[in-house]
């Protein structure tokens, strides 16, 4: 009974009990298992936003690198930047970098690219009528941006269990060919948006595209429509220029236009 007792005293939780308390989270094997599995979930955990960290390092620097190399005219003019920014060269003079204005335009793609895959599995994403309501209040009040930032858990999620099927979806179905992938993402509205923006400011003279939007007192707007009524895109600049470029030859960025992203589920 003595033994029972004591037994008892071990496993059975004190008031304001936790992990400080009770005995068994004292033990080295079991901390060394806790430190362990902590590591591994922070590993696991997105840093920044990981949808649009590989849409960048899996389409848009790939893509407008090859543009670039094929020497697209307006894509050449945002590599070169202006007498604010040119391209960063090594010590033996060698281009590395292009100007920031490429950099934008690299995180804009991204940026766009994110939000078709957020738009065409939106269903997926948000599951509930109050999470429902919670992104459509979103949308409503700050478009795409304001959705990733309100539902920015949900998406983490999502994204960390179905990594795999997006890249197999948006990257290896079409080809890891940048000019493939060229080839159906480059045509949407909202890419030509992100390449005259960049031309604009160069041709203006503007440090940034930041800058030239405060100067002409524009924005960027949504790049793709946004679900439920939401935020209108906004197309300042008038409308998108077709990239250059000839169709026959192989280099050029003007190859057979893709099927515009389609829409998500309406919320």
């Amino acid at each position: 009974m003595q033994t029972l007792t004591q037994a008892n005293r071990i496993i059975t939780p004190v008031s304001g009990g936790g992990r400080g308390r009770n005995p068994a989270f004292q033990d080295p094997q079991v901390r060394q298992a806790l430190v362990r599995l902590h590591s591994q979930v922070n590993a696991l955990k997105p840093q920044g936003s990981l949808l649009r960290s590989d849409m960048s390092q899996f389409i848009a620097k790939p893509v407008l690198q090859y543009l670039y190399q094929s020497q697209n005219p307006q894509v050449v003019k945002i590599f070169n930047g202006n007498q604010h920014s040119q391209p960063r060269r090594d010590q033996q003079g060698q281009v590395r970098n292009g100007s920031t204005f490429f950099t934008w335009a690299i995180n804009a793609f991204a940026g766009l690219l994110s939000d078709i895959v957020l738009n065409d599995n939106l269903q997926s994403i948000i599951r509930g009528d109050r999470n429902t309501q919670k992104a459509q209040r979103a949308f409503t009040s700050g478009g795409w941006n304001g959705f990733k930032r309100v539902c920015s858990r949900q998406i983490a999620a999502w994204y960390l269990v179905n990594r795999q099927r997006v890249l197999n979806n948006y990257v290896a179905q079409f080809g890891s060919d940048p000019q493939q992938m060229a080839g159906r993402y480059t045509q949407s509205p909202g890419f030509g948006r992100i390449i005259q923006a960049a031309t604009t400011a160069i041709d203006g003279g503007d440090k940034s595209v930041g800058a030239m939007l405060r100067r002409t007192n524009s924005f960027m707007g949504n790049l793709i429509p946004v679900p439920g009524g939401g935020p209108a895109a906004a197309a300042p600049m008038g409308a998108p220029q077709p990239m250059g470029g000839s169709s026959s030859s192989s280099s050029s960025a003007s190859v057979s236009a893709p099927p515009s992203p389609r829409l998500g589920p309406r919320m």
